[in-house]
């Protein structure tokens, strides 16, 4: 798509997001769909850690050893985080859901949304990666002949707890700030308020059934 015919399309979507029609999602639909989501975000953060803290292991930059437990509390903490951006994620699902194959811009935000995820998980990773080295390094001061349960708080949960916590705050603005680049030097920001005016009407609308019958013009 040249940039004449994304603007053109641009436009359309904007006359055309107002006068949608609401439909009726099934509250498997939404909440499978949702679940899903936090799910495989969270098996994609556990995955990226269990890696950066097994690379740097071999490379005698990481001590705690890699067990059933710390693989247990970094899911945990993995879940948190997805929670909270399935959290942030559900009206815009509830919305991709009930416009899906109605504006022209769909498959370009989706392209979008999908390089944005792997630069988050870039960023992500590398600020993780740096975290963990640096309190590893500084949990060799502690006194490991300390009692089992002390040193895996000290030397386990709590550097990759403050690690993966840090990491996830980090990579989140700075990806909000390329995100917002990004969307305004593209032209799309109006898109994207108006589709938050849309989500905000949604809020207030019965939108959500137990019949398993998808959204709908109607």
């Amino acid at each position: 798509m040249d940039n004449q015919a994304f603007q053109e399309a641009v436009k359309n979507d904007l006359r055309t997001i107002p006068t949608l029609k609401m439909g009726i999602l099934s509250a498997r639909d939404l909440y499978g769909t949702l679940a899903t989501v936090i799910l495989k975000t969270s098996l994609i953060f556990l995955s990226m850690n269990t890696l950066v803290q097994f690379m740097l292991q071999v490379f005698g930059l990481y001590y705690p050893k890699i067990s059933v437990g710390v693989l247990f509390c970094t899911w945990v903490f993995a879940l948190g985080a997805s929670l909270f951006i399935g959290t942030l994620l559900s009206q815009y699902i509830l919305f991709g859901k009930l416009v899906k194959g109605r504006l022209k811009t769909e498959v370009f935000i989706k392209k979008k949304c999908r390089h944005f995820t792997g630069i988050y998980f870039l960023m992500y990773g590398v600020i993780y990666t740096v975290f963990v080295m640096g309190l590893s390094a500084a949990s060799k001061v502690f006194d490991n002949s300390a009692s089992s349960t002390l040193y895996f708080f000290w030397d386990v949960l709590f550097p990759l707890g403050f690690a993966q916590l840090a990491s996830f705050v980090a990579a989140t603005v700075i990806m909000s700030f390329l995100a917002n680049m990004e969307i305004e030097r593209l032209g799309v920001g109006v898109v994207f308020e108006v589709i938050n005016q849309f989500v905000a009407k949604l809020k207030n609308r019965p939108l959500i059934e137990v019949s398993p019958n998808g959204g709908s013009d109607e």
